[in-house]
């Protein structure tokens, strides 16, 4: 549904109203644009999970939050929001919708989410937040940023709607770890779309722990088990990433549209330097997918953020391509 239609749309409900038809709703299009888009917190996070002392953990932290800063999010965030404008998706999953609240002498927030939406309405485009899962919440001390102090870092993966699109909130939870602690957190959110499906996004645990990433794809499948269901992400996992098989439990039941649309491509989208400096293209891994389940057929499917025009600046936009899919709904 791009803009184009919906202006078709809205011009056919005022010929109905000029000929005194009254109000006529809408009908939803049978073909919906979804995108997937790590937006990338701006460093790794496992360094600070393999801290051994106190003194260790803290200066692990600031040097991660001064990757993030020096990440620079408000000028990647130009860069993907063009991405998206060039897409028009109707339905977005972003994964690592960070928050950085410095709480010093000046407190100050680089809200990620709320930036990137901006800059989309920069683009001429509104989307609305729709669902979340927040999967990290922790509060450490940092002397980088605006002043030295304290820094409460939160994480989330949202799904947004854009403007026009009727969508209702479904679920949201983290996966079940039976009370284990196994550092950043992991879930999933979903909502129905124009009453027709569900979309679900999520974030799989890296390949550092399979297990556990078996265990969530697992649980991705009981509860979302009726079609039709779009489900978009960040697996990690993907057809040829070795022991993280995440991949092919889910795909014994859901179909990996990039893989219809594009069988002999290997569309990696993972992952470019943590830095995002490199020049040359550094993805590697296919592990950002848009899976279907049910009647519903891929027409088109392709990478966004992969090409050097994504560039803004020096930094690629994100150290993950997005993938857009064009999906035909029954």
């Amino acid at each position: 549904m791009s803009r184009r239609s919906m202006l078709r749309s809205g011009a056919a409900l005022a010929s109905a109203s000029l000929y005194g038809i009254g109000s006529v709703a809408a009908t939803a299009s049978d073909r919906v644009t979804v995108l997937t888009q790590n937006l990338y917190l701006g460093s790794a996070l496992a360094p600070v999970l393999q801290a051994e002392t106190e003194s260790e953990f803290e200066e692990t932290v600031d040097r991660i939050y001064q990757n993030v800063l020096e990440s620079r999010f408000e000028q990647r965030a130009e860069g993907l929001a063009g991405e998206i404008a060039d897409v028009e998706p109707d339905v977005i999953g972003l994964q690592e919708a960070a928050r950085f609240v410095e709480q010093g002498d000046e407190s100050t927030t680089r809200d990620y989410l709320e930036t990137l939406l901006e800059k989309l309405e920069g683009e001429g485009l509104s989307y609305t937040e729709v669902a979340s899962v927040d999967t990290f919440d922790a509060e450490v001390p940092v002397s980088s940023g605006s002043a030295p102090g304290r820094v409460r870092f939160l994480n989330s993966d949202v799904i947004l709607a854009r403007e026009g699109v009727k969508t209702s909130a479904d679920d949201a939870s983290t996966y079940y770890t039976g009370g284990r602690e196994f550092g950043i957190g992991r879930g999933y959110c979903s909502a129905t779309v124009e009453d027709t499906f569900t979309f679900v996004n999520t974030h799989l645990s890296t390949r550092r722990t399979p297990l556990l990433q078996l265990a969530q794809a697992s649980e991705l499948l009981i509860r979302f088990r009726d079609p039709p269901t779009v489900l978009v992400g960040d697996f990690n996992s993907g057809p040829s990433t070795g022991k993280t098989r995440a991949y092919d439990i889910l795909t014994r039941r859901y179909s990996d549209a990039y893989a219809a649309v594009n069988p002999d491509e290997e569309g990696e989208t993972c992952c470019q330097h943590p830095t995002l400096t490199n020049e040359t293209l550094a993805l590697g891994r296919r592990i950002d997918h848009v899976f279907t389940h049910g009647d519903i057929d891929a027409r088109k499917a392709e990478r966004v953020g992969h090409d050097p025009d994504a560039r803004v600046g020096e930094r690629w936009p994100s150290d993950h391509a997005g993938v857009m899919a064009e999906l035909e709904l029954p």
